[in-house]
């Protein structure tokens, strides 16, 4: 992995300063010599996720505040690792597969753990999508070492983790009997250690709905294969925008034993109804009169009638099933009667009261890219839009003119590495898993599981490796002929805003605090340039809009309040469970539908969660949005 950049990188929690220190840049800082890092006491690693290979300030602040400060890891001291996090050919035509990209993180997050253990130091890592699969292979290696770290001094605290034992889209596809399903094109294998079964304490949230970490246990209910697709863009992307309160609801999940705790946020609307709500004036009333019986149909893809999870336990690897027999008759008319009432309710409601945009749906979006620098503002542009994807098109490297084109030239390519991935690939799967199942003697799996495994995987291959790298094409194309005539800035990159800015000239300029150096990945990659700090975290303020902008370097988008810097009290973290909601799940219930509370998240978004049902959909402060009982 490359070095760390030679700059101060701020985090603003008064008392922690990270600097990346090399050979060079400890004689500009008048370091006369610098053999090892000094380590903290207790510190937190954190890891990025796809597109984010150095968190951005904005990001670890969001990390600490909602998931690790919560957890009792205030005390600890962040420290960012840089893994590459790229995806081919969502993160560019460029980018490592993923299944280079994940080995290679696990190394670059090795070398920071092993030296914070041998000094005797308590380590929490927090990592988020891809990196919390690389974080869950690395809890594996540990504890399979021949001498694995002690529980009391390692833990992880991990969100849209794919690797999920049960729901897990890295796990869903692990079918006892047949390999794993690979798309060798793509290099993307759905296989890698799920996160159970280490002496570890850990803390996994997922998102109801959202295809990463929640996808169907029973993917021939084709709708809820589109809504989990449709959620790892509404879902997935919003962990670091979510409010304490969202959190606070999360429904802890059963499992068989072990030191991981699941927890599963429940989602306010269906992710399928998003496009729906764009409709003017007539976007809500006809989301919220489907959406009750909708989300019914939906949640069985699930096992279930009232959640979009499954009820098994959690931490046991759960691959895909042909049919829930687990499902009541007389329960599924009587929710879809009681469902068909309440959505005229809801549609009713709406009308009384009819709104002329609902943008709630992009807000997930928009609010979660704000964890790769970007700045919130009040009003979205094109322009922005633009500007984000053609930087996670280029793996989080500056954007110039100097390879103009390049990134449509390299679309047949990659929606040739697609196609053959979702044709003869896919067919390949289907003989191999059909004949694994009619040599167990199961002639039913033998000719269903190969439907049921095409139709779980298939539109989110569709949409993140052929629809999100147009868009990213289209994108980069543009920006760069922009960049020729003087309209964007060259390069294009991460925004810093002002009051970042002086906290990046020099270490003499720097807190007095006490300062770690962060630990030198030496795992080998592409070079990834995303150096730049980003947008502090958004504290509370209010909104205008239920849709943020992302803001590119240059303009005049206020900059949001940064995280309060009080010191954390010191002491032995508390259990991944500790100060969190543990509703049993055999109730199934959501917490209760409640006003919006504004949460110390990355965007300062708020969104309301109803109770299982309900149509409460997202708000802002601006109160446009409302909530349904």
């Amino acid at each position: 992995m490359i070095a760390m950049p030679e700059e101060v990188l701020m985090v603003s929690r008064g008392c922690r300063v990270l600097v990346g220190i090399s050979a060079v840049g400890a004689s500009v800082l008048g370091l006369t010599s610098m053999t090892a890092p000094a380590f903290a006491a207790d510190t937190a690693l954190i890891v990025g996720a796809s597109g984010i290979p150095t968190p951005s300030p904005s990001y670890v602040d969001a990390a600490q505040n909602l998931y690790l400060d919560p957890l009792g890891y205030g005390s600890y001291t962040p420290q960012v690792v840089t893994t590459p996090e790229q995806l081919y050919p969502f993160t560019g035509p460029n980018a490592l597969t993923l299944n280079n990209s994940i080995p290679q993180g696990v190394t670059a997050l090795d070398t920071s753990i092993r030296p914070q253990l041998a000094a005797g130091n308590k380590v929490v890592v927090f990592a988020y999508s891809q990196g919390a699969g690389v974080a869950s292979q690395e809890a594996a290696n540990l504890a399979a070492s021949p001498n694995p770290p002690s529980p009391g001094q390692l833990s992880f605290v991990l969100i849209g983790d794919p690797s999920t034992p049960n729901g897990g889209i890295l796990t869903r596809f692990q079918i006892p009997g047949a390999p794993p399903l690979s798309l060798p094109s793509l290099g993307l294998t759905f296989s890698g250690a799920p996160t159970t079964n280490t002496p570890y304490p850990t803390a996994v949230y997922n998102e109801e709905y959202d295809a990463a970490g929640d996808s169907p246990q029973y993917p021939l209910n084709i709708l809820a294969d589109l809504n989990a697709t449709v959620g790892f863009l509404t879902q997935h992307l919003g962990f670091l925008s979510l409010t304490p309160a969202q959190i606070n609801s999360a429904v802890k999940l059963p499992t068989t034993g072990g030191n991981t705790s699941y927890y599963m946020i429940p989602a306010a609307n269906l992710p399928l109804l998003a496009p729906v709500r764009l409709i003017p004036l007539v976007g809500d009333p006809i989301a919220d009169l489907l959406q009750p019986d909708l989300r019914v149909l939906v949640n069985l893809g699930y096992g279930s009638i009232t959640n979009g999870w499954s009820p098994d336990p959690a931490n046991v690897v759960t691959p895909l099933g042909l049919f829930p027999t687990n499902i009541n008759p007389a329960d599924l008319v009587t929710a879809l009667a009681n469902g068909a009432v309440q959505g005229v309710t809801n549609a009713l409601n709406d009308l009384k009261t009819p709104q002329l945009l609902d943008l709630s749906p992009l807000s997930p979006f928009l609010s979660g890219l704000s964890t790769v620098g970007f700045t919130p503002s009040a009003t979205p542009s094109l322009q922005d839009l633009l500007n984000v994807f053609a930087i996670i098109a280029n793996t989080g490297s500056p954007v110039t003119p100097a390879n103009f084109g390049s990134q449509l030239l390299s679309l047949p390519k990659v929606l040739a590495d697609t196609g053959t991935a979702l044709t003869a690939t896919l067919a390949q799967y289907d003989a191999q898993l059909f004949s694994s199942q009619l040599a167990s003697g199961n002639v039913l799996n033998a000719a269903g599981l190969p439907i049921a495994a095409d139709l779980g995987v298939a539109p989110f291959v569709a949409v993140v490796c052929a629809v999100f790298p147009v868009l990213e094409a289209v994108a980069t194309t543009v920006v760069q002929a922009e960049q020729l005539v003087g309209l964007v800035p060259n390069p294009l990159t991460y925004p810093v805003p002002a009051a970042r800015a002086a906290s990046t000239t020099s270490a003499s300029t720097a807190s007095t605090k006490p300062v770690t150096a962060a630990v030198t990945n030496t795992a080998p990659t592409t070079p990834v340039a995303n150096t730049a700090p980003a947008a502090p975290v958004n504290t509370g303020a209010p909104v205008t809009s239920a849709i943020k902008s992302l803001t590119p370097t240059g303009t005049s988008a206020p900059v949001n309040a940064p995280v309060s810097t009080a010191p954390k009290a010191s002491g032995t973290p508390a259990a991944p469970t500790g100060g969190l909601t543990t509703t049993v799940t055999d109730s199934g219930a959501h917490a209760p539908a409640a006003s919006a509370v504004t949460g110390a998240g990355v965007g300062g978004g708020t969104r309301v969660t109803g109770t299982s049902g309900s149509s409460g959909h997202s708000t802002a402060s601006t109160g446009l949005h409302r909530a349904h009982g």
